[in-house]
């Protein structure tokens, strides 16, 4: 099982990038506390994804069609076992015979070839088919990834968001008191810190959601999630050769390279299925007669020689015929489609990736240039320069276009798996030039 073991690694190992992952997750972290950085250690994609190797569970447990198929291989090319034969016939006033012999068909009528070219052909179909599992698999990873570093994120801008409503609620609490402003705008700024609350609760519990699920994923308990703090992966330049050479990577997709293994299986199954005649059985013994009666002439042995041979008068072979045929057409349309999906599915996904990465950067460029709108805003009311309802709102828009820009953000690295799997190769790496 080599082979699988080292399929395993290919599709889970990813190489180093995360320079853009930190960029990305920079300014929400300087949004943080740091008495809440402080003693969380911080964890990226990369590290994630080296936990789940070839030697976890989710990993081993796909490569059981290759092993059945590897194992189908072995067993057409043994040669048939030879088969013992012993008679003993002793009826009274007759002679007895005895007789040893040894059976066997030889491989000499061409179809052990064919056989052992169909279980290769089978063998391809599934190592073919592993590497699409482990794409899938990788892809369920770094989804799971995802969902708790976009959760943390979500927490620490709604979290931002509340703790300044807290504030602004004090403060205005403690002026209405002193009869400095008016109670109804107090209470006002209080609701709006309540409804705050409420929204962040919610993201708290999405975001322990997501790290339980991550956790999961976890097997030697070496880690506590709750004391680390997830970066948001990557947003890398998709490799160039995705835009010049779309198809020629979409037909070296495992589903497109399993779908021409098949029509390789059906062909050889269909040569095996046309060799009417088989190998005749051949048998040596040696056989012994021995006759103890009056005048009967004493003992006799001698060699003994054997032929069997299935005469296909019948022709029993029609129906594997119509099998081989029908298989083989439905493989070779399975192919086609197959190729023409792949070219489908990697054209739809670089095109969203490439407008969903321009528009994250582009948001994120433009939501740097409002990091002082909080502020300005709220010297702003403490000057009577607008109304509680115009900082209010004006906070609530700033909160809505930091969500609006987060979501995207996710759905970028949603096109980014996607495309991944679409291409059945990493591209966490960026562009490989």
């Amino acid at each position: 099982m080599r082979r699988t073991s080292l399929l395993i690694l290919f599709f889970l190992t990813v190489a180093p990038g995360e320079a853009l992952a930190r960029a990305s997750a920079s300014r929400l972290d300087a949004e943080e506390p740091a008495s809440e950085q402080a003693g969380r250690k911080p964890v990226t994609e990369n590290l994630f994804l080296a936990t789940v190797d070839a030697a976890h569970p989710a990993s081993r447990a796909l490569a059981g069609d290759l092993g059945a198929a590897e194992a189908r291989r072995l067993q057409a090319s043994l040669l048939e076992d030879p088969r013992l034969e012993f008679t003993r016939e002793a009826p009274e006033d007759v002679a007895r015979e005895t007789t040893w012999g040894l059976a066997w068909t030889p491989p000499i009528d061409g179809r052990r070839p064919k056989a052992i070219r169909a279980a290769d052909a089978d063998v391809q179909v599934e190592t073919h088919r592993l590497e699409a599992r482990l794409s899938g698999l990788r892809f369920e990873v770094r989804e799971a990834y995802a969902a708790w570093a976009i959760g943390e994120a979500r927490s620490s801008l709604l979290a931002e968001h509340s703790g300044r409503l807290e504030n602004l609620a004090r403060r205005m609490r403690n002026r209405a008191e002193a009869g400095e402003e008016s109670l109804l705008a107090a209470q006002r700024m209080e609701v709006a810190f309540r409804s705050s609350s409420i929204s962040l609760s919610e993201a708290r519990a999405g975001e322990a959601r997501s790290r339980e699920r991550a956790a999961a994923w976890l097997l030697d308990g070496g880690w506590d999630l709750a004391s680390t703090r997830p970066a948001l992966p990557a947003l890398p330049k998709a490799p160039a050769d995705l835009d010049d050479h779309l198809l020629e990577v979409a037909d070296s997709r495992p589903e497109v390279l399993a779908a021409r293994s098949e029509v390789e299986k059906a062909v050889s199954l269909g040569e095996l299925s046309r060799r009417v005649l088989e190998a005749p059985e051949l048998l040596f013994g040696w056989k012994s007669i021995g006759n103890d009666l009056p005048g009967g002439g004493g003992d006799f042995e001698g060699p003994v020689f054997a032929i069997g041979w299935r005469v296909p008068v019948l022709d029993r072979r029609r129906a594997d015929r119509l099998e081989a045929e029908s298989a083989l057409a439905a493989a070779a349309a399975g192919e086609e489609w197959a190729a023409q999906r792949a070219r489908g599915e990697l054209a739809a996904a670089f095109a969203a990736y490439r407008e969903l990465r321009q528009s994250a950067f582009a948001a994120r460029a433009e939501l740097e240039n409002l990091d002082g709108m909080a502020q300005a805003a709220t010297a702003s009311f403490e000057a009577g320069e607008s109304s509680v309802t115009d900082l209010l709102d004006t906070l609530r828009a700033l909160l809505d276009a930091r969500l609006a820009g987060l979501d995207l953000y996710a759905a970028a690295l949603e096109a980014h798996r996607q495309l991944e799997v679409a291409a059945s190769r990493s591209l966490t790496s960026g562009d490989p030039s």
